[in-house]
């Protein structure tokens, strides 16, 4: 089993055992210790999907871009604006990162 799919799994419990128990108990001031662990594990699963996310979002970006450099430099690109062209697809990369 993948790692993705290992924490779509725990999210997924995590989730709907929080749901199960706040959709049956009724009187919750007895339950206040239970649902914050709940609440606590939900928050740090979602977290940890984000950090994942963006940790996918890089090495696509990565992958591209080094993707974008080969072709360049298999359609005959010289070294010297090969490089210049790797320094501005960088820099948008960058620019584009920082506006998400």
């Amino acid at each position: 089993m993948s790692v993705r799919t290992t924490w779509s799994w725990l999210f997924t419990l995590c989730l709907s055992a929080y749901v199960l128990t706040f959709l049956t108990e009724r009187n919750l001031s007895h339950m206040w210790p239970v649902s914050l662990f709940y609440s606590s594990v939900v928050y740090l699963v979602g977290v940890l999907l984000a950090l994942s996310v963006v940790l996918f979002m890089a090495r696509a970006t990565l992958l591209m871009w080094v993707t974008v450099l080969v072709l360049l430099t298999f359609s005959g690109k010289r070294r010297r604006i090969l490089v210049d062209d790797g320094t501005r697809i960088a820099t948008d990369v960058a620019i584009s990162w920082w506006r998400l």
